[in-house]
């Protein structure tokens, strides 16, 4: 089965790609910035650079990246706070959704925007944007060779919360029911958070575990995703942390 169940064959077989982690956090924020790399150009992407300058920097220079791009998959604080920094250091595109950028007035230097329906190159990665918005009004999530970076739309335990301006609980759920449709079992998912569950699960175990892909009836899911009784927000941890917690 390809990457996509019901695409045409959207990337080069023999692309290598790696997905490196990095753990960037401040004061109680727990995030998930990443370096998409193709394996023997080393052509590479970063990803909501944020938080941490210093641990993104020793990352780049540890993998050897040629850093081609910046990929942003919304616009939230701990996602964007360091996209300026990095674009002008490395003098690199970052792209965003035109959605997002329209909606929120977004600006940062050497911005790139995409309307989410065809591929772009970064190097020699090839980037297939996907329009999600729900957490925020123009989400995009990545997808790059066999591996989804997902931002705050989809985490391994859950989704992202649908509070605050732009947001809608009834678009997350069509976006992700178009990733149930859209991803192959064996896609690896590499979210914005954690909640206690490592990064680059595939696809298929989220299938089976995680509750938000499993409810069919958008009402139903509305209601689940906006109780009033949720208190996992921000409870954000890494996998080596403690116990996973209910989201």
């Amino acid at each position: 089965m390809g990457i996509f169940n019901s695409q045409k064959k959207v990337r080069d077989p023999a692309m290598k790609v790696n997905v490196h982690t990095i753990k960037v956090s401040k004061l109680w924020m727990k995030n998930y910035s990443y370096i998409v790399q193709e394996e023997e150009s080393r052509d590479a992407v970063l990803v909501d650079p944020a938080l941490d300058a210093k641990a993104i920097e020793a990352k780049l220079e540890e993998t050897r990246s040629g850093l081609k791009a910046i990929l942003i998959t919304h616009i939230h604080p701990d996602h964007v706070g360091l996209v300026e920094l990095f674009a002008r250091k490395y003098d690199v595109p970052v792209w965003l959704s035109k959605v997002e950028k329209d909606f929120y007035k977004f600006e940062a230097p050497n911005l790139s925007l995409t309307d989410a329906c065809e591929p772009f190159h970064c190097g020699e990665l090839e980037i297939h944007p996907l329009l999600t918005p729900g957490h925020t009004k123009g989400s995009l999530c990545y997808v790059v060779g066999s591996n989804l970076i997902s931002g705050d739309t989809l985490f391994v335990e859950g989704c992202g919360i649908c509070h605050g301006k732009g947001a809608d609980p009834e678009e997350m759920f069509d976006s992700l029911a178009f990733l149930k449709q859209t991803l192959s079992p064996e896609m690896r998912i590499y979210p914005g958070h954690s909640f206690g569950k490592l990064p680059g699960t595939k696809f298929e175990e989220l299938l089976k575990n995680n509750l938000y892909l499993q409810i069919d009836e958008k009402e139903t899911f509305v209601k689940i995703r906006m109780r009033l009784n949720f208190k996992s927000w921000f409870r954000f941890q890494y996998p080596d942390e403690e116990k996973t917690v209910a989201i």
